[in-house]
């Protein structure tokens, strides 16, 4: 039996020393074997047939060593290599869902915060007459404009000084953002604190202003209100953000506080008492 033509499976064919009775047998048996194993009728992880019928007359050694070709070991290390890709790719794609949740849901919850407060500072806007004329009469300092807000509110410190508050877009870079400035009512002008609203960047703000600008004018939506003797009933602030994934509720407050209880108008001097 030539190279190629040996079984996969060592098998030692020497015997130890037995009676010549068994001799003859012991042959016969192998040629079976060697006639089995060309037919592959058995399985070759089990012992040939002549070493499992006669096991005490023919002590031989059986040493197989059963492994896998190259060919399929380089299909097995190929199918792997696949699959670790699919499964890696599927880990990839479930992170960056999971990145872009996080980051909608933050960039929602600071929207959410930021128009709480808003509409809190709005709803505590106090009406401070400015200046007033024979005229014209009382002005109260509120100044609004399609796209931006000036507000006089309580200082978020709690302090009960007024705060000048302006909400407006500013941009930075190429992009726009909707950001608050704050300045003490005593303070001078210019020295303003900018407060970042750390919202997404927006395409477009539009405020708007419903209440009646003439005593004889029927409430409606207006898109200035300015030098006037009254705070607006409502003030509806819509804001577009250049990612459409965000979302901003069209915000509309009602400012509480109608008349300036702290001033006492002098009639001569067409102004508040001691102001």
């Amino acid at each position: 039996m030539n190279a190629l033509s040996e079984p996969f499976c060592a098998i030692s064919m020497d015997p130890l020393p037995v009676s010549r009775g068994d001799t003859e047998e012991a042959e016969k048996r192998r040629e079976e074997f060697r006639g089995a194993y060309a037919r592959r009728s058995f399985r070759i992880s089990q012992p040939p047939p002549y070493l499992r019928t006669k096991p005490a007359a023919l002590r031989l050694a059986w040493r197989c060593q059963a492994g896998f070709t190259l060919v399929e070991l380089l299909v097995s290390l190929t199918l792997l290599g696949m699959l670790s890709l699919v499964l890696l790719g599927g880990l990839h794609f479930g992170r960056s869902v999971w990145q872009a949740s996080e980051t909608k849901t933050a960039a929602v919850d600071r929207v959410r915060a930021f128009q709480a407060a808003l509409a809190s500072e709005l709803e505590r806007a106090y009406p401070e007459i400015g200046e007033a004329n024979a005229t014209e009469g009382s002005k109260v300092k509120f100044d609004g404009a399609r796209d931006r807000v000036t507000f006089l509110t309580p200082s978020p410190d709690n302090s009960g000084m007024l705060v000048q508050t302006t909400v407006r877009p500013e941009g930075f870079g190429d992009r726009v953002y909707l950001v608050e400035a704050r300045r003490p009512e005593l303070a001078r002008a210019g020295r303003e604190a900018v407060v970042e609203s750390h919202l997404p960047a927006i395409a477009s703000v539009r405020l708007s202003y419903f209440g009646s600008i003439k005593d004889n004018e029927a409430p409606d939506w207006h898109e200035s209100w300015s030098n006037q003797g009254k705070f607006p009933d409502l003030v509806r602030v819509r804001v577009t953000f250049a990612d459409r994934r965000f979302g901003w509720p069209d915000l509309i407050v009602r400012p509480r506080v109608q008349a300036d209880v702290t001033c006492t108008f002098d009639p001569l001097a067409r102004a508040c008492s001691g102001r």
